[in-house]
């Protein structure tokens, strides 16, 4: 009769190592970026968020890569509109087919009252980089009217929020 299941108790310490486990993905690396200060911006052009960025080499061509981003936006007024948006070093990954579309677009922020509020804004991506380099994963804005600030609110420069971007290695 042959034996289907082998008890945990049955298999030696040493008999299973990391290299012989296959068939699932597998972590590499974790590395992530926490930004504790405010950022602000009125530019019309894209603008890299200051301090919310992570670098990241990959071990191996076939490795992908799972970006987790999490932030707080405001803006000066109830009819700014714009956009976040992911790179990979120059290039934006995670948008629209239509080129133009963003990742996470605010058109008109509309705050219930006052410019004491702030909204969450999250991201996931699982990115192919393709490259044993070093890469660099930021976010940047696109201001289409107003002003733009990261981790704080419109109204007030204490700087009490917190935004985080973590890139995780994904062994194929």
């Amino acid at each position: 009769m042959a034996v289907t299941t082998i008890p945990t108790a049955g298999i030696a310490d040493d008999a299973v190592t990391i290299a012989k486990a296959s068939g699932f993905g597998k972590i590499g690396q974790v590395l992530s970026t926490t930004k504790t200060d405010g950022f602000s911006t009125s530019s019309t052009s894209v603008t890299d968020v200051t301090g919310l960025s992570v670098s990241i080499t990959p071990t191996s061509t076939s490795s992908k890569v799972l970006i987790l981003v999490d932030g707080n936006v405001s803006e000066s007024s109830q009819t700014a509109g714009g956009a976040m948006k992911l790179f990979r070093d120059s290039t934006e990954i995670c948008k629209g087919t239509n080129g133009s579309a963003s990742n996470i677009g605010f058109d008109n922020m509309r705050r219930n009252s006052g410019s004491d509020e702030s909204k969450k804004f999250a991201m996931n991506f699982l990115d192919s980089p393709s490259s044993t380099s070093s890469v660099t994963y930021k976010i940047s804005v696109k201001v289409e009217g107003g002003t733009w600030y990261v981790n704080r609110t419109g109204s007030s420069d204490n700087n009490s929020l917190v935004s985080t971007i973590t890139a995780i290695e994904v062994l194929a």
